[in-house]
């Protein structure tokens, strides 16, 4: 079997979308796409400049920065008495 592309079918034994329901819930809410959407990416270190995370177009089409605000969640008392 190739690699998976752009081709691949949303059931494939890749990745366990239908193990999760992806290709059933597209299937049921046709219109949805994920514009409008927020999400959350809890990494330490994302990479900011990554073109995935650059820009999207609201349900109007309207082109938007994707990356609204980045937090720190780190407690400054985690690191009292850390090596450094």
């Amino acid at each position: 079997m190739p690699p998976p592309d752009r081709n691949t079918p949303p059931e494939n034994p890749y990745l366990p979308l239908r193990d999760i329901g992806a290709p059933q819930f597209v299937a049921k809410h046709t219109s949805w796409d994920g514009r409008g959407a927020t999400i959350a990416i809890v990494e330490s270190t994302p990479d900011l400049l990554c073109p995935e995370l650059q820009t999207a177009k609201l349900v109007t089409g309207e082109e938007v920065r994707k990356v609204s605000q980045i937090l720190n969640s780190l407690d400054a008392e985690d690191d009292v008495g850390a090596p450094g």
